[in-house]
């Protein structure tokens, strides 16, 4: 008589070291491309991004792409270099942006968000409705909740965040 428990063994240590294999390089790329700078941990500070992005909230951000209107980015703002902030893309590179009537305007249409907290409710306050227009390499980045959020309304000229 065959016993079949000492391949089952073998199968099983087999299965065990191909995960074992498999796990070490997810780690090992994960950790090359943090080396690298591709991809970098943050954790959400603020309430500026609610309730997409709630405090204390951990995201995984990657340089692999230009950013496009709605995106979520994570930038140092112009007035304070030593942190990074959330923000969500409204502008992009060339264009006139205006906040008036509640919404964003881009060459004068209004651009509708493509989510329910993507900006929504553009508030400025009581200073009229800004007009920017951005250089070739500039982007106006808003936080989702406008009353909380520091953001390119409020940093100095010119209000959109270079790409470097």
């Amino acid at each position: 008589m065959i016993s079949f428990a000492p391949i089952r063994v073998i199968r099983g240590f087999y299965k065990a070291l191909r995960l074992g294999v498999l796990l070490a390089a997810t780690v090992l790329a994960m950790n090359t491309f943090v080396a690298l700078g591709w991809l970098r941990p943050v954790v959400v500070a603020g309430d500026s991004m609610a309730p997409a992005l709630v405090e204390g909230e951990r995201l995984w951000v990657s340089r692999w792409r230009t950013p496009r209107r709605w995106d979520v980015v994570v930038l140092r703002p112009p007035t304070d270099a030593g942190r990074l902030v959330v923000k969500r893309v409204v502008g992009l590179p060339g264009e006139t942006v205006s906040l008036r009537g509640g919404a964003i305007w881009v060459g004068g249409k209004a651009v509708p968000p493509r989510n329910e907290g993507a900006a929504g409710g553009v508030y400025y306050g009581a200073f009229g409705h800004p007009t920017w227009r951005l250089g070739p390499d500039e982007w106006l980045v808003l936080g989702d909740h406008q009353a909380a959020s520091i953001d390119s309304r409020n940093w100095p000229a010119p209000a959109g965040v270079p790409s470097r």
